[in-house]
């Protein structure tokens, strides 16, 4: 299912088709809301955060979700992971939020929402390779898997209406930024801003993958597997600050003060750097995006 959903498709059809989502962190009052939704406070603690994903209750489960937020996905992409850990398959992030809902003036309801129903012990099961924490990521074994670090995304998810760019302005977008990633691979998403690209990932169909839902700053990864040689692993510095890696399903365009530092990594191959631009030069990986 695409993790998004326009203005213009969710209003097309019967707010009594969804179960409806106002994400929003504890700390903020609210004085509109889409009719019909519940107001759910995304906790910055994980403990709770899983705790409240395990305890939300619906009367009627079989309704599609709708998470949305003030128009930055920060609150509804966190929500969107942890319904999926519970096992929510139709669940989708409505594109723009109450931003766009009140630029195209879309008629709300004043005030504030109630509180979305949670039950007094968490029942729900929470399936902990969709969603990691950052000590499960710590001590994550990874094989074939790519691992990317988002801290946030450079550039604007919407266009001047308010909808989402096209994918192929996405996946430009990403490589206009020097973001690499390898298409067909089972993929762990951490940082500040994982929960958002893990959402845009699935959206380019990508089907394998997951995301570190606490900020993971000084963590890396556990065993990258094991074997009796190295091989190292390719990055380059961009002028930013950020490292991306040398290696993905698409280019990314080198500059002339970029500097290059090598990584071990457990390999029964012989060592040799991956070569830029293919996605299958490396079994396993590891890049920052900001």
């Amino acid at each position: 299912m695409n993790p998004l959903i326009s203005v213009q498709e969710f209003t097309n059809q019967p707010a009594e088709n969804f179960n409806i989502v106002f994400c929003s962190p504890p700390s903020n009052s609210q004085n509109s809301f889409i009719p019909n939704s519940y107001i759910y406070y995304i906790s910055d603690d994980t403990e709770e955060f899983i705790k409240d994903a395990r305890s939300i209750e619906f009367d009627e489960e079989e309704k599609t979700i709708i998470c949305y937020d003030d128009g930055s996905f920060n609150y509804a992409s966190k929500a969107y992971w942890g319904f999926k850990a519970t096992g929510v398959d139709e669940v989708r992030i409505l594109i723009g939020g109450l931003k766009v809902c009140q630029e195209i003036g879309l008629e709300l309801d004043e005030g504030e929402p109630p509180e979305i129903t949670k039950s007094n012990h968490p029942y729900l099961p929470f399936n902990n390779s969709v969603v990691f924490t950052k000590e499960e990521f710590a001590k994550k074994s990874v094989y074939c898997q790519q691992i990317l670090r988002a801290n946030s995304l450079p550039f604007n998810l919407l266009d001047a209406r308010g909808n989402l760019i096209l994918q192929t302005q996405l996946v430009k977008n990403f490589e206009n930024h020097g973001i690499t990633f390898s298409t067909g691979k089972s993929t762990i998403v951490h940082g500040k801003s994982a929960c958002l690209l893990g959402v845009l990932l699935t959206f380019l169909g990508e089907k394998s993958v997951s995301v570190v839902i606490d900020d993971t700053e000084g963590v890396l990864a556990g065993n990258k597997g094991r074997a009796s040689k190295k091989r190292e692993l390719s990055f380059h510095i961009m002028p930013d600050g950020s490292d991306v890696p040398d290696s993905g399903a698409t280019r990314s365009p080198k500059k002339p003060d970029e500097t290059h530092y090598m990584l071990p990594v457990e390999d029964g191959n012989e060592t040799k750097k991956p070569e830029a631009g293919r996605s299958n030069t490396i079994c396993c990986s590891a890049c920052s995006i900001f």
